[in-house]
């Protein structure tokens, strides 16, 4: 198999199932991470029976369309331990819905022990009973997830608890768990500190990391008054032509899912993707 373009249907979330699968299918894509927003809404664990998720699967099939993964993004990083177990709960609780939709991936992250923001780093992140607490946490959705038959890909971003390479390869050793993998996004791991040099960011991620990536995501980062901010991919600073031959290099031939656009920036986005594929 070749990579191909593939989107996550963030940019879709105000049509119906049938018509986001219509519009995705329009501009050639066959792969799509899925996000529980229809009909201009998000729709809870409750909303999605296994009839509703049945009619989601076949519209999208219909199109000649291959739901890869699911959107799972729950917080667990919380240094409070009731609160952590009532995050964890919330999260097991979605484990059934990669089998409802027809695929085996999961995609999550840590979040944030920032009490306010779950996307904004605190020094609740570096404490070692909050890491302890984090991948401790892991470790029974893990299992509950090998139980269900389902793979989570953990994805980093650097106001998170797994904010790095470095951060990513210790949590992936620490759990222990084959099903465990990567939702590379390595838009979310640049800051002020590497943007000048995405390539030894990309390399230190594919030293590290090269064989755990389970999905990939596309989108871009550029540096604002010292802050990140997201964009399409290919407006910002991150070296994709690099990072889609260090991707190659590793044999991985999944999709590469758009984000962080709107509708009418799809083309752009997959145009400039798939030129470097």
């Amino acid at each position: 198999m070749a990579l191909e373009v593939g989107t996550l249907n963030t940019m879709f979330k105000a049509y119906t199932p049938a018509e986001s699968a219509k519009k995705i299918a329009a501009y050639g894509i066959r792969k799509v991470q899925l996000d529980m927003a229809f009909n201009g809404r998000a729709y809870s664990v409750e909303d999605l029976t296994p009839a509703f998720c049945d009619d989601v699967r076949k519209a999208f099939a219909d199109e000649g369309i291959e739901i890869v993964a699911v959107s799972g993004h729950q917080k667990i990083s919380f240094p409070d331990a009731e609160q952590r177990k009532a995050a964890k709960e919330s999260f097991l609780q979605k484990l059934v819905l990669p089998k409802r939709f027809g695929c085996s991936v999961i995609v999550s992250e840590t979040g944030s022990a920032n009490p306010d923001n779950a996307w904004v780093d605190h020094p609740n992140n570096y404490l070692p009973e909050v890491w302890d607490a984090v991948a401790g946490t892991m470790k029974e959705i893990c299992a509950r997830a090998a139980d269900e038959g389902v793979t989570f890909a953990l994805e980093p971003h650097f106001g998170q608890v797994t904010k790095s390479p470095a951060t990513l390869r210790r949590m992936l050793d620490d759990v222990g768990a084959k099903n465990l993998k990567i939702a590379l996004d390595m838009a979310n791991m640049v800051t002020a500190d590497n943007a000048g040099d995405t390539r030894a960011l990309i390399d230190a991620f594919f030293d590290a990391l090269g064989g755990d990536i389970e999905i990939v995501h596309a989108k871009d980062t550029k540096i604002v008054d010292g802050k990140s901010v997201f964009l399409g991919a290919g407006k910002g600073a991150l070296d994709y032509a690099y990072l889609i031959k260090r991707l190659s290099g590793t044999g991985y031939d999944g999709p590469i899912l758009l984000e962080y656009i709107n509708e009418a920036g799809i083309q752009d986005a997959y145009n400039f993707v798939s030129a470097l594929l």
